[in-house]
């Protein structure tokens, strides 16, 4: 908490501490560049599975860079420029938030989501960024994970699993 106060709320891209070591980016140990998915040529939208062990209110939203330079991190300016449509997300955001239900409720704690890739997106490394804005908190708790995935010649690779099950 003392960090987030610090700060003023602000975090690394990928989820790690703003003045810490950036583990989860370009250059830290968890930036592996394994891949471990395809999707069939001409792909408009991907599937994932985000799976919540503790709830937290709030809502999630899907940023992807065409980054292409697996040395150095990607810029949270170049992620906004393309926040994802999510198929099931709200009206009132455009679909580009979605809200869980409480799983305590459901009986669930999956959420398959389908997200639109951008138009014209090609890259030999792009970032996607998955937020989780919480929404139970005095101020407001962010939970960021990073994955890079490939995507030319109409072709997508994904370079880490992580984001086929996401714990929180």
């Amino acid at each position: 908490m003392q960090e987030y106060i610090k700060t003023g709320g602000k975090c690394g891209v990928c989820g790690d501490g703003y003045n810490g070591p950036r583990e989860h980016e370009a250059g830290g140990k968890y930036a592996k560049g394994i891949i471990v998915e395809q999707l069939p040529a001409g792909s408009t939208e991907m599937k994932t599975t985000i799976q919540i062990t503790s709830y937290h209110k709030g809502y999630f939203e899907f940023r992807i860079c065409p980054h292409n330079d697996i040395r150095r991190p990607v810029a949270q300016e170049c992620l906004d420029e393309y926040l994802m449509v999510i198929k099931e997300g709200t009206p009132e955001s455009s679909y580009t938030r979605y809200y869980p239900d409480n799983p305590m409720v459901t009986g669930m704690d999956k959420y398959h989501l389908t997200l639109l890739i951008p138009r014209g997106i090609q890259c030999e490394q792009c970032v996607l960024q998955w937020t989780y804005n919480t929404g139970n908190s005095l101020g407001m708790v962010v939970f960021i994970i990073c994955i890079s995935i490939f995507i030319i010649f109409n072709y997508f690779y994904s370079f880490s699993s992580i984001f086929d099950d996401l714990l929180i």
